[in-house]
């Protein structure tokens, strides 16, 4: 089977529960993790971060104000009470008014609230449909909670359905019901953006990144796009040029089976793909340069680079060039480490380690190289990395119930997925991703299930589709060995071994299984829902 690479999308969060019984500086402590969280993965640092305030007073809800965005206790009691929905409720309340502020849209101190100093419609629209998916890319789940938001902010702060500047109240919640299902498309998009990353159809995947890009041009999507390209450049290399395993990928498979179309063309297509990479990299650097995987995999990338010039042309210019490319290689890595010890982000500072480990491997200090894996013993690399430098061989992955062929078929509400792509009825919806070169069309299909979406992917006149199924948290119902959303990530490799790849995201780890066309999605190492697939 084909290398597999880790996608480093890593946000370090911590949040509390919402609850209307705390006492004020609990419920501000709770709303500023949220707001934090919604910062952090918003990363645009060509503007300063606002400042959070949380106040008692009730003017608007919760506003921006010139740098500042302001919540009110009222608006956060109103949160506490939506139960299931309280946290989604909340962080698509700060979302709103983070985007009025990054978008420019209470610039010169000018107020804009949510029932309260109105703003232009445009902008009202605006923030709702970016808000969402900030809201969804902090990690927070896709709930339609604003006309709800809406609803009761009226009733609470008894005001008529008719403001001073804004719409009745039954054209908001209209308005905010169809931005919504407009957000909804742009997660559509980014689901499987990722989905297409993780089975490595590099050029699909691209596209939809780019066009992402063009709406929402954040940290972690610049930096997902630049992965892509490092992914589509490994299987240009000589299998013997990777000796080891960079933190970009978790595939414990051997690499022998990969064959080249040809010495030339591999060497400049990869290093076209490489650049392209670094590029994305330093974007997302611009946008946040505290954003420490983007420095991470800027090092991978000098260190592929490296190698890429040696293998495509063995002069002593080359030579030269590639030392320097490791030196940057290496420096890139220190830097990261750096970063991400200070931000608490210890894999990230593992993975770090990692790096230079490989640097040293590749010139032979065995011993420096054998310190740095030892020492990055938290990322799941080092003992990979430590079998290669010591035996030359990669460990053995344990095994599940396929591993002696059984493989049972995955259903959705009793339904394969081959019944599905049967019997699936006329798109709800569909989506061009790109036109020209590769046209691209995403079809969103009626879910077999309750909590469930069913979605199918074709690019150019090819008539080979993919079908994809998201089983989503809610769902009443197991995988084919039983395993449910709640299970923990030593539960599933009991039933199905060890994952064929791991990938990390901004919502927390996948685990791959390609024989059942099957992926799990795991945040804080528990099961929240899974993916099921057809390439056929």
């Amino acid at each position: 089977m084909r290398r597999r690479a880790l996608l480093l999308l890593v946000i370090i969060t911590t949040w509390l529960p919402l609850g209307a019984g705390d006492t004020v500086m609990e419920k501000e402590a709770t709303a500023r993790a949220v707001f934090e969280r919604l910062v952090a993965a918003r990363g645009d640092n060509r503007k300063p971060a606002p400042y959070f305030v949380f106040t008692s007073s009730k003017r608007s809800g919760a506003r921006s104000e010139g740098n500042r965005v302001i919540l009110e206790e009222a608006a956060y009691d109103l949160c506490s009470s939506f139960g299931p929905e309280a946290e989604a409720a909340l962080a698509g309340m700060l979302a709103h008014e983070i985007i009025h502020y990054y978008e420019g849209h209470s610039a010169d101190n000018t107020a804009i609230g949510l029932v309260g100093d109105a703003g232009a419609s445009q902008q009202e629209t605006e923030a709702d449909y970016l808000g969402g998916f900030l809201s969804y890319l902090a990690g927070y789940p896709a709930a339609n909670v604003m006309p709800r938001v809406l609803r009761s902010l009226y009733e609470i702060y008894e005001l008529p359905d008719t403001l001073t500047g804004y719409p009745p109240l039954s054209e908001r919640i209209a308005l905010a019901d169809r931005t919504f299902r407009e957000t909804r498309e742009l997660i559509t998009v980014f689901d499987m953006a990722n989905v297409l990353t993780v089975l490595d159809r590099h050029a699909e995947a691209a596209l939809y990144f780019d066009y992402l890009l063009q709406i929402f041009p954040s940290r972690e999507i610049y930096n997902n796009a630049g992965l892509v390209y490092v992914r589509a450049a490994l299987p240009l290399f000589q299998p013997s040029s990777l000796t080891y395993v960079y933190p970009l990928e978790l595939d414990l498979r051997s690499r022998l089976s990969g064959q080249t179309r040809g010495p030339a063309v591999d060497s400049l297509t990869r290093a076209f793909y490489l650049r392209t990479a670094g590029e994305h990299f330093e974007r997302a650097r611009l946008l946040d340069d505290d954003y420490a995987p983007a420095l991470l995999n800027l090092a991978s990338t000098h260190a592929l680079l490296s190698t890429s010039l040696v293998e495509g042309s063995p002069n002593s210019l080359s030579r030269e060039i590639a030392c320097d490319r490791r030196t940057e290689a290496a420096l890139r890595a220190r830097e990261a480490e750096r970063l991400a010890n200070r931000l608490g982000q210890s894999l990230t500072a593992a993975n770090a380690r990692m790096i230079l480990g490989i640097l040293a491997g590749l010139q032979g200090e065995r011993d420096v190289a054998e310190r740095h894996f030892a020492s990055a013993a938290e990322s799941p690399l080092a003992a990979t990395n430590l079998s290669v430098l010591r035996s030359g061989k990669l460990p053995t992955p344990t095994s599940g119930p396929q591993a002696a062929g059984f493989v049972m078929d995955e259903r959705i509400a009793g339904n394969t997925m081959t019944d599905l792509r049967l019997g699936a009825g006329a798109p709800q919806q569909r989506i061009q991703v790109a036109r020209g070169g590769i046209p691209v069309q995403l079809a969103v299909l009626p879910p077999p299930a309750e909590r469930t979406t069913l979605l199918r992917h074709a690019a150019g006149d090819e008539p080979q589709e993919l079908m994809v199924a998201f089983i989503q948290p809610g769902y009443d119902g197991t995988t084919a060995l039983e395993v449910a959303a709640g299970a923990d990530r030593s539960a599933i490799t009991a039933e199905y071994g060890s994952p064929a790849y791991s990938q990390l995201t901004a919502g927390g780890e996948l685990l791959v299984y390609p024989d059942s066309r099957l992926i799990f999605s795991l945040r804080e190492g528990v099961l929240t829902h899974w993916i099921l697939y057809s390439e056929e």
